[in-house]
């Protein structure tokens, strides 16, 4: 990929549009960027020669026919690496050039997760920023690979992303070896703000120092340093304290009429709040809060302690799934995989039970049906989705997204798949349904109602399954 980008006629175009987006020779060269030109055939002809049809295809490069055929996953892009702590690639983000983007596929595409590569652990950049990151003892985290790059022009080195996942407790774990000082810098919008308060939360429960980056929305670092390296430089160094952007910028910025919103956005800070573990960090932040809010620190406590009640109780959305929720999560993450299905389209509604997720499938099968995408991406699920809706969709549904993503299913085994969790839904639904009517049945009796006995048996005849 890198002889081809550097061939003289070959890579020219590539080169051009490289130059073009801020980078230099000296970048392409530190992040051994190359270039997969528009043919089925490049990689997959040169591995043949060495490696078996199923040793290529588990490398995430090649995806195989339904003939059985192997063709390179990466057609027409700019391949940027992937490397581990050790400089060894373990995958690849190719990003579509210009001249071929018609709209339909992703402008980035990742290695799927293979052997060497694991979403939940690779961090993009890191090869490059451990010195670094040792050196000023701090990590900044950005949204995106060419932020990663684009920062070491302008001499910001400890710099690493993360690469199509939301950060992960290894990624802070891996991290933490070489500092406990963390800079976030993510995007200004609902889904930016979404993920840097569960960055913050998972750093600090973690032992790390959180600090943000605050960047005017539609900016991005790489836009800082393409306009001068400098901004970039200056953005970091009045990077704030975690709560002190959070009261600024998302509570500070909320209409003061608008007190629901504003105690949805306070609600969020306490639970972030009460991860904190140890009690002397605690205390700073309560007392901090306190005095900018002007709430006394016992409400402050309590209300707190109200958060960690109400998280303990709101089992539905917890790791302990029932199986009926479980499914819900996987239907709504395969109408993300394929919202032209017709049947997650004519599903009914009534199927979820838990009201987060149904509200979360009317409004993407809501979406799909107006829009007809091939397929969902999260910049379109911003457009649509509230906060809350997002930070749902992310948080819990894009793990199982990925995971189906990975898979490389035909489009014949997706249907399959989906058609046997919209049947097995149903069945737990009949079933849940049952049970609900047994108990009612049971108390009708009880108090001698003969009427409604005989109507909740007609009920609970029409839900039983054959």
């Amino acid at each position: 990929y890198k002889a081809i980008l550097n061939h003289i006629k070959y890579g020219k175009a590539a080169k051009d549009y490289l130059y073009n987006r801020g980078l230099n020779d000296t970048l392409i060269d530190l992040f051994h960027i190359g270039l997969a030109p528009y043919n089925y055939q490049t990689i997959s002809k040169k591995l043949i020669n060495k490696y078996s049809v199923y040793e290529i295809e588990t490398s995430g490069m090649v995806i195989k026919s339904p003939q059985n055929q192997i063709y390179d996953r990466f057609r027409g892009r700019i391949m940027i690496p992937i490397q581990d702590t050790l400089g060894r690639v373990i995958g690849f983000t190719g990003r579509i050039l210009p001249e071929y983007d018609d709209g339909k596929m992703g402008k980035y595409v990742n290695s799927p997760q293979t052997q060497t590569f694991d979403k939940s652990k690779a961090l993009f950049g890191l090869y490059q920023a451990k010195s670094a990151i040792k050196k000023n003892n701090r990590v900044v985290l950005v949204e995106g690979q060419m932020d990663v790059i684009m920062s070491h022009k302008s001499n910001i080195a400890e710099v690493v992303a993360v690469s199509g996942t939301a950060l992960t407790e290894y990624h802070v774990k891996t991290l933490l070896r070489y500092t406990n000082y963390f800079v976030l810098a993510f995007d200004a919008d609902s889904a930016g703000i979404s993920a840097c308060l569960r960055a913050a939360s998972l750093i600090t429960k973690m032992g790390g120092v959180v600090k943000v980056v605050y960047i005017e929305a539609g900016k991005d670092p790489a836009d800082l340093v393409l306009d001068n390296p400098l901004f970039w430089q200056q953005a970091i160094d009045r990077a704030e304290d975690f709560i002190d952007y959070y009261i600024n910028h998302i509570v500070g910025n909320i209409d003061a009429a608008d007190l629901p919103a504003k105690n949805n956005a306070l609600q969020q800070l306490l639970e972030w709040i009460q991860v904190i573990t140890d009690p002397m960090t605690k205390n700073y932040y309560v007392k901090k809060l306190s005095d900018v809010l002007n709430i006394p620190e016992k409400e402050i406590y309590s209300q707190i302690k109200s958060v960690i009640n109400k998280n303990t109780n709101d089992s539905p959305l917890s790791s302990l799934d029932s199986v009926s929720v479980k499914l819900q999560k996987h239907i709504i993450a395969y109408l993300l995989y394929k919202p032209q299905n017709h049947d997650i389209l004519i599903l009914e509604q009534s199927l979820f039970t838990q009201s987060k997720l149904k509200a979360l499938f009317i409004k993407l099968r809501d979406y799909c049906k107006q829009n007809l995408p091939q397929k969902l991406t999260l910049s379109e699920c911003k457009k649509f989705l509230s906060f809350d809706e997002y930070s749902l969709l992310e948080s819990i549904l894009l793990p199982i997204f990925y995971q189906i993503e990975d898979m490389q299913s035909s489009s014949d085994q997706v249907d399959a798949t989906i058609k046997e969790n919209i049947h097995l839904l149903r069945l737990q639904y009949k079933s849940s349904v049952r049970k609900a009517l047994l108990k009612q049945l049971k108390e009708a009796k009880k108090d001698g109602d003969v009427a409604k006995v005989k109507q909740i048996l007609k009920k609970y005849q029409s839900f039983t399954t054959k």
